[in-house]
């Protein structure tokens, strides 16, 4: 099980578990909890971000221009007010698992601060190849 601690800060989408691990074919989340650490409630999103960098290169050309971006998100939770000085789990009662090339990420008002953690696990699939001698 890894575990990932991180302070956020500010409008930015803030990357919490990457994409880019192509050994991985599945992540299952087991714990999501975020603390505000702001003075007010602040306001959330969580969601899963796929990037299609292929269909991306072909209908806008180069990836120098971020806002043309071919993508697919789905939210776990979007725009949740979490009060001053509580916290939120998101995954309290089971697991939430995401397929790559997904991101897990996190988005929070201007100029506000939360504290995350998440448990998470990699899943690699192993196709068991058939034997000659298996028929």
């Amino acid at each position: 099980m890894k575990q990932l601690n991180r302070s956020l800060t500010g409008a930015v989408e803030e990357l919490l578990i990457g994409s880019n691990d192509q050994q991985t074919d599945t992540v299952e989340v087991s714990s999501l909890y975020i603390a505000n650490t702001y003075g007010a409630d602040i306001t959330i999103s969580v969601y899963i971000e796929y990037v299609d960098v292929a269909s991306t290169v072909a209908l806008h050309g180069p990836l120098q221009n971020h806002s043309n971006l071919e993508k697919e998100v789905y939210y776990l939770i979007k725009d949740i007010v979490i009060p001053a000085s509580t916290a939120l789990d998101l995954v309290e009662f089971g697991s939430y698992s995401f397929h790559r090339p997904f991101a897990l990420k996190m988005s929070l008002g201007a100029d506000e601060t939360a504290d995350v953690r998440v448990d998470y696990q990699d899943r690699i699939s192993r196709v068991k190849p058939r034997e000659v001698t298996q028929y």
